[in-house]
């Protein structure tokens, strides 16, 4: 994964074309060499980009995985002349985010790697992994991570039997401890966390280099006291937990130390800058016992990436030398170095002093530091005992949280649905009243009807008519009541 200014990669395909990838101004650029020269710079995308990574497949084809500030992951891939790109994921989540990718191409295969983090209590940290094989994108079951734990990918490598090997991070309570996973090609999954070792301190830097004998070469730089310290580890990985190997401390500075890589050489040998000065050691301890740190002499000197189409592995290789667009001179032309770099085995080295080698294993700091190892794993494991209860505490809460809305939710229904039974029973029980009648009166030559509306609860206006000897015609809602008497009067006359 390539993100700094001034880091780029150059690539050489089979038909011996170099091209060069460089981040600048947060645009991606690349040129192509020619006879007269390299083109100019031109931008791969407009988009402003994180961080990318590069590979070169044997047919020659160049593909690209860029992380853009857009929060979307794109492949470009470069064939016949012509790129073409493909979105692979987009967050769409405020609480996600891809802090790690890669491009590695082994044994015929491609391996896209891509990590999303996630700062949800509840969610889970994935590494994602595709397969390309014959054409076909294949999906082994992703990598998962307790979220919140502090766990962050480090470096993806591949050795020459296409096995690869996945090295990450655990930052807790102001310690570092290492992991390693392996990825077996017949079931596609992944192997549990294997710890390698713990730090005191945090991990600034971190780089790894497998070679054919079976050992894991490591180096990595932390701040001690205010003093940066660049230290370096041999692993077996065929015997990860058995093997007792000190943390040796090979360079103290009070600056800064930057880019330290493991270059691939007859003799193994690290590179790091400081400033504007290249430092490198030899990782072999010289006649009185130390680690010799020499300087490179040349005035200009930057950290670059190498990928050749050799039709096996194309693995990329860390390189320090005068960049682009000269590429003149790297380190492997340097006297201490084998040119012949490519059919490396970094375990040679060991077999010039294999007694103060056997020496070093056997030490009583390398058995101090393996008896803090093995409670440091205990301690991690009871980090994650204690993660995962704090977890499900974190569940039961919002479960609880919701049965509780559920109860209100349950009474309240019930309170209204109470209510609606008291009103209902109180309008069954209120006694039905008959409407007020409408009085009306009547004489010859004149008709009057007065209609007059009272409280019904008053008076029952039927018992007052047959007490008064009246007549009721109902005509409608108006009632007409009739007086004899007035009826006789006017007979009378």
């Amino acid at each position: 994964m390539v993100s700094e200014k001034g880091t780029g990669c150059l690539i050489k395909q089979a038909s011996g074309t170099l091209w060069y990838y460089y981040i600048d101004d947060q645009r991606l650029y690349y040129s192509k060499r020619l006879e007269i020269g390299w083109t100019s710079p031109v931008p791969l995308d407009m988009q402003p980009v994180k961080y990318y990574s590069a590979t070169v497949l044997n047919d020659d084809r160049i593909m690209i995985l860029a992380y853009l500030k857009s929060r979307e992951l794109w492949l470009y891939e470069l064939a016949n002349g012509e790129w073409h790109k493909r979105s692979i994921y987009r967050i769409s989540s405020g609480f996600e985010n891809i802090t790690f990718l890669k491009l590695i191409f082994s044994q015929g295969r491609l391996h896209m790697f891509y990590y999303v983090e996630s700062s949800l209590p509840t969610a889970k940290d994935k590494l994602i992994h595709y397969v390309l094989e014959a054409g076909t994108w294949k999906r082994p079951e992703p990598l998962k991570f307790v979220s919140g734990a502090a766990f962050s990918p480090l470096d993806i490598k591949a050795d020459n039997h296409g096995g690869l090997y996945l090295f990450y991070k655990r930052e807790l309570h102001g310690k570092t401890v290492f992991y390693l996973s392996i990825f077996d090609e017949g079931s596609l999954t992944w192997s549990e966390k294997n710890m390698l070792f713990e730090r005191p301190g945090r991990c600034r830097s971190f780089s790894c280099l497998p070679d054919n004998s079976g050992h894991i070469h490591i180096i990595w730089n932390e701040e001690s006291l205010g003093k940066q310290v660049l230290y370096y580890k041999k692993i077996d990985k065929n015997d990860i937990r058995g093997r007792i190997t000190e943390d040796v401390p090979i360079y103290f500075s009070t600056q800064d130390i930057e880019h330290p890589m493991l270059v691939s050489a007859h003799k193994p040998a690290c590179f790091w800058m400081e400033g504007t000065k290249a430092l490198y050691c030899l990782l072999q301890r010289n006649s009185s016992g130390v680690y010799e740190i020499k300087r490179v002499e040349r005035e200009k000197v930057c950290p670059y990436i190498v990928i050749t189409n050799d039709g096996k592995s194309n693995e990329p290789i860390n390189m320090y030398g005068d960049g682009y667009p000269g590429f003149t001179w790297n380190v492997q032309s340097l006297t201490e170095m084998d040119h012949n770099y490519e059919n490396s085995n970094l375990a040679d080295a060991d077999t010039e002093n294999n007694a103060e080698a056997a020496a070093e294993l056997v030490s009583p700091a390398a058995q101090e530091q393996y008896e803090e190892k093995s409670l440091a794993e205990l301690e991690s494991r009871l980090d994650d005992l204690y993660t995962a209860l704090l977890q499900i505490k974190e569940y039961i809460r919002q479960k609880d949280m919701s049965l509780y809305q559920l109860s209100t939710q349950v009474k309240k229904l019930t309170f209204d649905i109470e209510q609606l039974r008291s009103k209902n029973a109180l309008y069954k029980s209120r006694p039905f009243r008959r409407p007020k009648p409408a009085a009306s009166s009547y004489s010859a030559g004149q008709a009057e009807v007065d209609v007059s509306i009272a409280d019904t609860m008053e008076r029952d206006a039927s018992n007052e008519e047959a007490k008064d000897g009246k007549e009721e015609i109902m005509l409608g809602n108006v009632s007409i009541i009739i007086n004899p008497e007035d009826e006789t009067g006017d007979d009378k006359e």
